[in-house]
């Protein structure tokens, strides 16, 4: 009898332990996702800020500005004007006219352009870009010299031995001249040359009985030209020591 009743009591507990495998599982329903939506950040444009932009051609060529984000921006406008969208690059394109009637002139006789943009979130974002603009080519430049414009306690000595040197960016022609200040011209040669990567190098040297002198303020007068005839006249003022 006793073990009739185990019997009887190994079979329930098999049922009730099936019965609980039949429970329903617990639903977990999907969360909204939250995560903040990426912020585009303005990287760089083609051409670079603060670069040189030359409108030599026709009002109606185009002039291409690429605009370049971290993140695809929603919109893009240049100046107003809207910019064609290709994921994380804004292509802005306009006639030359209608880039001179969108870029300000600013105090620092450059030019100003306001570029604005949406992130994906709907917020504004806005840069400026600044631009020279000119008309036949960019003037030429001095990249490197022997003296700065107000150079003082000049060792004379040094530069009667070595000369004055002036380099270039591009080729170059003109006229340079050495003088004191209030005083004549020096009688110095001015030699030419190809500058060692690009550009033009000039050199000038004194000749004997017109060398530099201790205590006097010279001026030098450059006014060169390059093969478009853009002109740079500069005047570079100096000193040299007390003996």
């Amino acid at each position: 009898m006793k073990l009739i009743c185990y019997l009887i009591c190994f079979v329930m507990s098999l049922l009730m332990v099936g019965c609980g495998g039949d429970e329903d599982e617990p639903v977990t329903e999907d969360k909204p996702d939250t995560s903040p939506l990426p912020v585009a950040n303005f990287i760089r444009s083609e051409p670079p800020n603060g670069s040189y932009i030359d409108i030599t051609d026709a009002l109606d060529t185009p002039i291409e500005i690429r605009l370049f984000f971290d993140h695809a921006p929603t919109f893009v406008a240049v100046g107003g004007v809207p910019a064609q969208i290709h994921s994380n690059l804004a292509i802005w394109e306009v006639s030359t006219e209608e880039f001179l009637d969108l870029v300000e002139h600013n105090e620092m006789n450059d030019w100003d352009l306001s570029v604005t943009w949406k992130d994906p979130d709907g917020s504004e974002r806005k840069t400026v870009l600044t631009f020279e603009v000119g008309y036949g080519g960019k003037p030429p430049e001095i990249i490197a010299s022997t003296l700065r414009d107000g150079d003082q306690d000049v060792d004379p000595h040094f530069l009667n031995l070595s000369g004055i040197i002036f380099v270039f960016d591009e080729e170059v022609i003109g006229r340079i001249v050495i003088l004191p200040k209030d005083g004549k011209p020096l009688n110095w040669s001015v030699e030419w040359s190809a500058g060692e990567r690009h550009g033009a190098a000039v050199a000038i040297k004194p000749k004997r009985g017109e060398e530099l002198q201790h205590g006097v303020i010279y001026v030098i007068e450059i006014d060169v030209q390059d093969g478009s005839g853009n002109g740079l006249p500069v005047t570079i003022t100096f000193s040299t020591e007390d003996e």
